[in-house]
Formats: C-alpha cells, structure tokens, sequence
C-alpha cells in the first residue's frame, strides 16, 4: 500500500541500507497456489455452495462447471510494507485509523468510523462530491461469513452498464451516466487483540492487471448481512492467470489500519482483484475478524 512515514532528514538511513533493511525484513510469500481461470473461459457461473434446497442440483452443476474451469497457479504475494507503492499507482493504499470499533453493531461507533473514512477518501480524491456508502459486511465469529479465501475476484465486473442489467436494473439506472466515478473498499481488521495473522487481504496492484484477464462471473448466492439472509446478484470478475500481474498483502494488519482499494473505475480500466490468504495463526492468536463496505464516489 501508500503507507508513508515521515522522518527527520538528519535520522533516515541512506537509500540503500533502507533498500537492504528491506529486502531482509520482507515477509513475502512465494509460490503461494491460487486459482485461475482457464485461457478458453469467457464466462462462469456461481450460484453458491450446494445446499440441501431446491437448488441444489443448480448449484451443483455450477460448482463442477467452476471447477473445471479452473487452474491452479503459483504466484508471488509481495510484502507491501517493504515494497511500498503509491495510491495512484496501485490502486490500494493502507491509512492509520483511530477510530476504534469494539461492538461492530453500535451505530454511533459505525458513523463516527464512516465519518474518518470520508475524510481520508477526501484526501486521496479531493474532487470528490458526493459518496454513497453501502451495508457493513462482518466477517469471523459466529453467525457471521467466513473469510473469503483462495478466490481472486472483483467484485464489479468492469462494465458498468452490463452489470446492471444483469442485476436487473433498465433504463437510466443501467446507463454509464449513472455510475459513480470510482468505487472504494474498505477493509479492516476489529475487535482482535492481535493483527491479523491468517486471513490477511491480498490485492493485485491495479497497474499490473490488464482488461483481457477479467472473466464474466455471473453470481446468484445467498449471504448474512446485518439485516439477515439476502440474495444477491450480482456481475463480478475472475481472474486469468497473465505474466506481470504482481501481488501485494500486508502483513499483520491492525486493528487501527485501514485498507482502501479501488473496486471500480469509471474512466479506465483500473481495479483490485483481491481476496483472502490463508496463513498459520500463532497458537493463543485470535483468529482474524474483520468488517469490510463499499462507498460510491461522485465527482460531479
């Protein structure tokens, strides 16, 4: 991410003892296997994990559809502390956060977050009107969704039109007049007394992706939100393996760090697939926890 740290001249180390410092403190992780979707795919379905419903042959026949398209491929997850890159160039960028979050359920906690977020979002867009943010999401603890690990994905197929005619939008809703110039994630790590140490996020850095590796990834699929079971459908993307995509994580988020990555952009093709990685979790850590939401960006 665009973490800066600023220092007194006379204390920073030259160029290249922090160039060392860092090549030797990097905690990236090599040929970590991740699925990816095979060159001759141009669509995949989801209709979620097979459940005993009336779906379930449906979904079955999705699964196995997905698998098969699928390969496994190893790539690099670069240690974004030691390797940092701009906003503007990445896409992502990781922001100290202060307001705390200890009941993920108290409005007042949630707004007062919400309000340190907009501001940051000012600071990365200053031409920013308006901002529209969209439900929490809770991940970890009971009754709550698990991380969603192992499938490199965004969340908005990068069309914005198609997508919302497939979520059955008309009209003006579904013209490219109506969508919000970029739209934000934001992600962080709550109510854990460690960083997080086996579920962290990992971005690809939006400068290395390429329009030609989205694949259409049409979703219907049920999830818990704070309001309970809601259906969702929804036209996202999957990934195809392409030489110069570059990973990025980084390690031991905080609880009092925020991630902000681009999920969509208006005016060009630049956008963060990304999901969880599973790494070992310390015996005694907790396990990760996190709170994730989208906010619409308008400039105009």
């Amino acid at each position: 991410g665009s973490q800066t740290s600023s220092s007194f001249k006379r204390t920073t180390p030259p160029k290249k003892a922090m160039a060392a410092l860092a090549s030797t403190s990097s905690k990236s992780i090599s040929d970590y296997v991740l699925p990816h979707v095979r060159s001759a795919t141009n669509v995949i379905h989801w209709l979620g994990m097979p459940s005993f419903s009336l779906q379930f042959f449906s979904q079955v026949k999705a699964f196995a559809g997905m698998m098969i398209s699928l390969v496994q491929k190893p790539v690099t997850i670069h240690d974004a502390r030691a390797d940092p890159q701009t906003y503007d160039e990445c896409g992502f960028t990781l922001m100290d956060c202060t307001t705390e979050i200890t009941d993920w359920d108290d409005e007042a906690q949630l707004e007062a977050y919400k309000k340190e977020v907009e501001t940051m979002v000012k600071k990365l867009h200053p031409q920013a009107k308006r901002m529209e943010w969209m439900d929490f999401l809770k991940r970890g603890g009971p009754k709550n969704n698990p991380p969603a690990t192992n499938g490199p994905h965004l969340d908005y197929y990068q069309d914005w039109p198609q997508r919302q005619l497939f979520a059955g939008f008309e009209g003006d809703a579904a013209s490219l007049d109506a969508a919000p110039d970029i739209v934000l994630g934001v992600w962080r790590p709550c109510m854990m007394a460690n960083p997080v140490h086996d579920y962290p996020m990992a971005l690809v850095s939006a400068a290395t992706l390429k329009e030609s590796a989205q694949v259409r990834f049409e979703q219907k699929f049920t999830h818990r939100t704070p309001n309970g079971k809601e259906t969702v459908e929804n036209l996202a993307a999957h990934l195809k393996f392409e030489e110069g995509q570059r990973w990025y994580y980084h390690p031991e988020q905080t609880c009092r760090e925020v991630l902000l990555f681009r999920h969509y952009t208006k005016d060009k093709f630049f956008a963060n697939v990304h999901c969880a990685i599973k790494k070992d979790l310390p015996e005694g850590a907790e396990t990760r926890m996190s709170m994730e939401n989208r906010i619409m960006v308008f400039f105009s």
